[in-house]
């Protein structure tokens, strides 16, 4: 049977999930300044051309990201210097 969350249920769940957005975007923004601070040519290509955000939190999110644990898929076999994936 199907019914709707009350308010209390609602509230739990905005908690919950504010809490761990907070967390991993927190852990990035810190990972983030560590490798700029390492790098700091990349930080200052993206002074420059800020067109290229996107593709540098896509990029950190790879490199550096928040979670331990992170699986990923390709959606095609591609080959490397050390083997196919």
């Amino acid at each position: 049977e199907l019914r709707r969350l009350d308010d209390v249920e609602i509230t739990g769940f905005v908690a919950l999930l504010g809490g761990a957005g907070a967390e991993t975007v927190t852990k990035l923004v810190g990972s983030a300044m560590v490798e700029f601070a390492r790098h700091p040519e990349q930080w200052q290509k993206l002074l420059d051309d800020r067109s290229l955000v996107p593709a540098a939190v896509e990029e950190l999110l790879r490199y550096v990201g928040p979670v331990q644990y992170n699986v990923r898929y390709t959606l095609k076999e591609t080959e490397v210097p050390s083997g196919t994936i």
